[in-house]
């Protein structure tokens, strides 16, 4: 099996530019301030590495005052659960996608458009020119925005193929419980998807309560779901975001030096993953290849999809995002498209 360059790649990145110099090993109990961090990453995989690492350089950086507890594997719940509890202040710091992030500041629900961006570089201007304003909303929210990270651009991996918008009434899609995108553009397309939380997939999947589901080559391996059906689109059609936040009672409750700490350290793990997201889509890309997984060729009905990803921007326009916001990203997207 091929290594995961962009997991490796951070962690040795960290490994270089932010190892403990003189520092005993901290463990999490003793640092004064200890942030309780909420994540579905499974506790011995790669992905936790690289959480542990921003640890290992936040507690350099504040000498062993300011830690991560990582509450690891989903154990903590989906993301409207992670929510709740981190109003009651029992989690006060997690990694949410654009699902849990919507249900926050709504308009950022329009990262997750289908058909909104093309690249990764539409998507970096689109987060460069909003990211003050989104910044002061997730604020007024009572949260801190930490960085962006990129899970990779979505495609259909389903039991059977679906190469036109008809083709998912064939199938039982999962959508997502909290989702408000996803099973708008079901309903456009006449399909009926099954709801349920990220963690209940795997289990419906294996089962056939699921046989179809939207996601990046790298999920689709590291949530194991390929497993469980042999087809994926060739085209990937929605990009897959999300954010890390921490609560801004905790994060003002820190002294001014831990707070830039935290604030520098976490700009630079996300600035790093993102460099390298796009690379390590592709590796995981092909690797799904060489497992068996057969493409499945849309172009022929390009213009079938895009009139779905129309009526879904339509339909969301005034209940999710303004037309004023929408217009603005997708000028932000347009500077830079080729």
């Amino acid at each position: 099996m091929k290594k995961h360059a962009f997991l490796l790649g951070l962690a040795g990145f960290f490994a270089l530019l932010l190892r403990p110099v003189a520092l005993p090993v901290v463990g999490a109990a003793d640092a004064k301030w200890e942030i309780k961090m909420a994540t579905i990453v499974p506790k011995s995989s790669k992905p936790m590495r690289i959480l542990r690492a921003w640890d290992a350089s936040l507690r350099e950086k504040t000498q062993g005052r300011v830690g991560f507890r990582f509450y690891a594997g989903g154990v903590a719940g989906d993301e409207r659960d992670v929510l709740r509890k981190m109003k009651v202040k029992q989690i006060d710091s997690t990694s949410l996608t654009s699902v849990g992030l919507g249900q926050l500041v709504r308009s950022a629900s329009v990262l997750q458009l289908p058909g909104m961006f093309k690249s990764y570089a539409e998507l970096n201007a689109v987060r460069s020119a909003m990211d003050a304003e989104w910044r002061k909303s997730f604020d007024e929210a009572g949260y801190q925005l930490l960085g962006w990270f990129d899970i990779g651009f979505g495609r259909i991996f389903s039991s059977h193929p679906v190469a036109q918008p008809s083709d998912l009434k064939k199938v039982r899609p999962w959508v997502w419980r909290d989702d408000p995108v996803f099973p708008e553009l079901m309903k456009i397309v006449g399909a009926n998807g099954v709801p349920l939380s990220l963690p209940e997939v795997l289990p419906a999947l294996q089962t056939k309560m699921v046989d179809t589901v939207i996601a990046s080559p790298v999920a689709a391996l590291g949530l194991q779901w390929f497993n469980n059906v042999q087809y994926m689109t060739k085209q990937s059609d929605i990009a897959l975001v999300g954010a890390t936040l921490v609560t801004n009672e905790f994060f003002h409750g820190l002294p001014p030096d831990c707070q830039e700490a935290l604030i520098q350290t976490g700009k630079l793990a996300h600035q790093k993953a993102l460099e390298l997201v796009e690379g390590e889509e592709i590796a995981a890309y092909n690797e799904l290849k060489t497992r068996g997984m057969k493409e499945v060729d849309t172009a022929s009905h390009a213009a079938e999809w895009q009139k779905a990803y129309a009526e879904v921007r339509t339909q969301l326009t005034g209940r999710l995002f303004s037309k004023d916001l929408l217009d603005r990203v997708t000028k932000a997207a347009a500077s830079v498209r080729k």
